[in-house]
């Protein structure tokens, strides 16, 4: 199921799931092998030195303790 940038149908949908869990939906949904949501994140950190589960986690991180104040 594709979406284009108006369609907002599952935007609670997408909030109630985890970044990494988008992502991998994301890639399915575009055709990508499914299970290979890890490999790609390690070639971005390898090549990048992005670690996309840590920024998940630290903005997860973020939203907790502001809900908490």
């Amino acid at each position: 199921m594709m979406l284009n940038g108006n369609d907002t149908h599952l935007d609670d949908y997408f909030q109630s799931l985890s970044p990494s869990h988008v992502f991998l939906w994301v890639l399915e949904q575009h055709g990508l092998i499914i299970g290979w949501d890890h490999q790609i994140k390690d070639w971005i950190k390898d090549i990048y030195g992005i670690d996309l589960d840590e920024i998940a986690e630290q903005s997860q991180t973020k939203i907790v303790t502001s809900k908490a104040f």
